[in-house]
Protein backbone atom coordinates (compact mmCIF):
# COMPACT_ATOMS: atom_id res chain seq x y z
CA UNK A 1 0.00 0.00 0.00
CA UNK A 2 1.48 3.14 -0.69
CA UNK A 3 2.19 5.92 1.93
CA UNK A 4 -0.58 8.20 2.97
CA UNK A 5 -0.13 12.26 2.35
CA UNK A 6 0.24 14.20 5.33
CA UNK A 7 -2.59 15.22 6.72
CA UNK A 8 -2.20 19.24 8.66
CA UNK A 9 -2.63 19.11 12.19
CA UNK A 10 -5.51 21.82 13.05
CA UNK A 11 -5.53 21.07 16.91
CA UNK A 12 -4.75 24.67 18.51
CA UNK A 13 -4.72 23.37 21.99
CA UNK A 14 -4.76 19.69 24.28
CA UNK A 15 -7.18 17.16 22.96
CA UNK A 16 -10.99 18.97 24.65
CA UNK A 17 -12.98 16.26 22.77
CA UNK A 18 -16.41 17.23 24.09
CA UNK A 19 -15.67 19.98 26.43
CA UNK A 20 -17.70 21.83 23.50
CA UNK A 21 -21.28 21.53 24.82
CA UNK A 22 -23.81 21.67 21.83
CA UNK A 23 -24.90 25.12 20.84
CA UNK A 24 -28.92 23.90 21.84
CA UNK A 25 -27.68 22.71 25.39
CA UNK A 26 -27.69 26.30 26.40
CA UNK A 27 -30.99 27.66 27.42
CA UNK A 28 -30.28 31.30 25.31
CA UNK A 29 -30.04 28.77 22.28
CA UNK A 30 -32.87 28.81 19.72
CA UNK A 31 -32.53 26.27 17.24
CA UNK A 32 -34.58 24.63 15.16
CA UNK A 33 -37.26 22.01 16.23
CA UNK A 34 -35.75 18.76 17.52
CA UNK A 35 -36.97 15.51 16.97
CA UNK A 36 -34.29 14.20 19.31
CA UNK A 37 -35.21 14.57 23.69
CA UNK A 38 -31.63 15.93 24.22
CA UNK A 39 -28.29 15.31 23.88
CA UNK A 40 -28.25 12.12 24.97
CA UNK A 41 -29.51 8.87 23.69
CA UNK A 42 -33.42 9.23 23.51
CA UNK A 43 -36.10 6.80 21.97
CA UNK A 44 -36.66 9.22 19.49
CA UNK A 45 -33.64 9.11 17.71
CA UNK A 46 -29.75 8.28 18.69
CA UNK A 47 -30.74 4.96 21.32
CA UNK A 48 -30.67 2.63 18.74
CA UNK A 49 -27.62 4.44 16.27
CA UNK A 50 -25.09 4.68 19.28
CA UNK A 51 -24.96 0.74 19.17
CA UNK A 52 -23.85 0.89 16.10
CA UNK A 53 -21.55 3.08 16.82
CA UNK A 54 -17.42 2.33 16.61
CA UNK A 55 -15.55 0.76 19.21
CA UNK A 56 -12.47 1.02 18.45
CA UNK A 57 -11.56 4.56 20.11
CA UNK A 58 -8.44 4.75 18.80
CA UNK A 59 -9.19 4.70 15.29
CA UNK A 60 -9.26 8.34 13.40
CA UNK A 61 -12.80 9.08 13.12
CA UNK A 62 -13.78 10.89 9.27
CA UNK A 63 -16.44 13.30 9.64
CA UNK A 64 -18.35 14.28 6.76
CA UNK A 65 -20.64 17.58 6.88
CA UNK A 66 -23.84 15.78 6.54
CA UNK A 67 -22.81 14.84 10.33
CA UNK A 68 -20.69 17.27 11.51
CA UNK A 69 -23.78 19.58 10.80
CA UNK A 70 -25.79 17.52 13.47
CA UNK A 71 -22.83 17.95 16.39
CA UNK A 72 -24.79 21.91 16.01
CA UNK A 73 -28.20 21.69 15.03
CA UNK A 74 -30.36 18.90 16.89
CA UNK A 75 -31.52 16.70 13.82
CA UNK A 76 -31.91 12.93 13.71
CA UNK A 77 -28.94 11.25 14.53
CA UNK A 78 -27.42 14.41 16.69
CA UNK A 79 -27.24 11.76 19.58
CA UNK A 80 -24.89 9.63 17.26
CA UNK A 81 -23.04 12.31 16.13
CA UNK A 82 -22.25 13.82 20.08
CA UNK A 83 -21.17 10.29 21.08
CA UNK A 84 -19.26 8.30 17.78
CA UNK A 85 -17.25 11.95 18.37
CA UNK A 86 -16.66 11.86 22.16
CA UNK A 87 -15.64 8.15 21.77
CA UNK A 88 -12.70 8.87 18.72
CA UNK A 89 -9.69 11.29 20.28
CA UNK A 90 -8.68 11.94 16.37
CA UNK A 91 -11.07 13.88 14.37
CA UNK A 92 -10.56 13.80 10.41
CA UNK A 93 -12.27 16.74 8.03
CA UNK A 94 -11.42 17.70 4.22
CA UNK A 95 -10.86 21.17 3.67
CA UNK A 96 -14.10 21.49 1.92
CA UNK A 97 -16.21 20.30 5.82
CA UNK A 98 -15.65 23.49 7.20
CA UNK A 99 -16.64 25.50 4.69
CA UNK A 100 -19.75 23.20 3.44
CA UNK A 101 -20.93 23.14 7.30
CA UNK A 102 -20.92 26.93 7.37
CA UNK A 103 -23.25 27.44 5.05
CA UNK A 104 -25.60 24.63 5.98
CA UNK A 105 -25.34 26.32 9.19
CA UNK A 106 -25.89 29.65 8.14
CA UNK A 107 -29.26 28.68 6.26
CA UNK A 108 -29.95 26.94 9.45
CA UNK A 109 -29.50 30.11 11.86
CA UNK A 110 -32.80 32.32 12.24
CA UNK A 111 -31.14 35.56 13.32
CA UNK A 112 -27.54 37.05 12.71
CA UNK A 113 -26.37 36.13 16.20
CA UNK A 114 -27.47 32.74 16.11
CA UNK A 115 -25.54 32.22 12.61
CA UNK A 116 -22.05 33.66 14.92
CA UNK A 117 -22.78 31.52 17.82
CA UNK A 118 -22.76 28.47 15.15
CA UNK A 119 -19.94 29.71 13.24
CA UNK A 120 -17.98 29.98 16.80
CA UNK A 121 -18.82 26.83 18.07
CA UNK A 122 -17.66 25.19 14.92
CA UNK A 123 -14.59 27.15 14.59
CA UNK A 124 -13.29 25.78 18.59
CA UNK A 125 -14.02 22.35 17.33
CA UNK A 126 -12.67 22.69 14.07
CA UNK A 127 -9.41 23.69 15.90
CA UNK A 128 -9.07 20.09 17.22
CA UNK A 129 -9.20 18.64 13.61
CA UNK A 130 -7.41 16.95 11.57
CA UNK A 131 -7.46 18.34 8.06
CA UNK A 132 -6.61 16.73 5.05
CA UNK A 133 -6.39 19.08 2.14
CA UNK A 134 -7.81 19.09 -1.16
CA UNK A 135 -4.52 18.50 -3.45
CA UNK A 136 -4.39 17.21 -7.00
CA UNK A 137 -3.67 13.94 -5.46
CA UNK A 138 -7.18 13.95 -4.04
CA UNK A 139 -9.05 15.45 -6.73
CA UNK A 140 -7.61 12.72 -9.22
CA UNK A 141 -8.85 9.77 -6.38
CA UNK A 142 -11.98 11.88 -6.54
CA UNK A 143 -12.36 11.75 -10.02
CA UNK A 144 -11.51 7.42 -9.74
CA UNK A 145 -13.97 7.06 -7.00
CA UNK A 146 -16.77 9.03 -8.68
CA UNK A 147 -16.33 7.25 -11.59
CA UNK A 148 -16.12 4.00 -10.04
CA UNK A 149 -19.53 4.85 -7.59
CA UNK A 150 -21.38 6.87 -9.94
CA UNK A 151 -21.26 9.66 -6.77
CA UNK A 152 -21.33 13.07 -6.99
CA UNK A 153 -18.52 15.72 -7.09
CA UNK A 154 -18.93 16.68 -3.32
CA UNK A 155 -19.31 12.56 -1.90
CA UNK A 156 -16.61 11.82 -4.04
CA UNK A 157 -14.42 14.39 -2.57
CA UNK A 158 -15.03 13.63 1.11
CA UNK A 159 -14.42 10.20 -0.01
CA UNK A 160 -10.55 10.53 -1.55
CA UNK A 161 -10.20 12.37 1.66
CA UNK A 162 -11.22 9.86 3.97
CA UNK A 163 -9.12 7.33 1.95
CA UNK A 164 -5.98 9.01 2.91
CA UNK A 165 -6.11 8.18 6.61
CA UNK A 166 -4.54 5.19 7.71
CA UNK A 167 -6.70 2.09 8.54
CA UNK A 168 -8.30 1.09 10.95
CA UNK A 169 -10.40 4.51 10.46
CA UNK A 170 -14.03 5.09 10.71
CA UNK A 171 -16.31 7.38 8.66
CA UNK A 172 -19.24 9.36 9.95
CA UNK A 173 -21.64 10.21 7.49
CA UNK A 174 -25.81 10.31 7.30
CA UNK A 175 -25.89 10.38 3.55
CA UNK A 176 -26.61 6.31 1.95
CA UNK A 177 -24.78 7.50 -1.52
CA UNK A 178 -21.46 7.54 0.09
CA UNK A 179 -21.97 4.57 2.28
CA UNK A 180 -21.35 1.28 -0.22
CA UNK A 181 -17.92 3.05 -1.51
CA UNK A 182 -17.05 4.02 2.20
CA UNK A 183 -17.36 0.75 3.29
CA UNK A 184 -15.52 -0.82 -0.34
CA UNK A 185 -12.61 1.26 0.70
CA UNK A 186 -12.52 -0.55 3.88
CA UNK A 187 -13.77 2.26 6.34
CA UNK A 188 -16.12 1.36 9.36
CA UNK A 189 -19.10 3.37 8.21
CA UNK A 190 -20.91 4.78 11.28
CA UNK A 191 -24.61 5.73 10.37
CA UNK A 192 -28.36 5.66 10.84
CA UNK A 193 -29.11 5.44 7.63
CA UNK A 194 -29.18 1.98 5.47
CA UNK A 195 -27.23 1.12 2.76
Amino acid sequence: MPPRSPISRRRGCSNHHGSIAPPWSTPTSSIHPSTCGSTASSTSCGAADVASAPTAVGSPLYVDSSALLRRYVRAPGSALVLDTMRRHPDWCASTLCRTETQLALRRASAYAEQQQRLWSALQADWDAFWVVPLDGRALARATELGAAFGLRTIDALHLASADRLPRPAAYLTFDRRQIPAAAALGLEVVSPVED
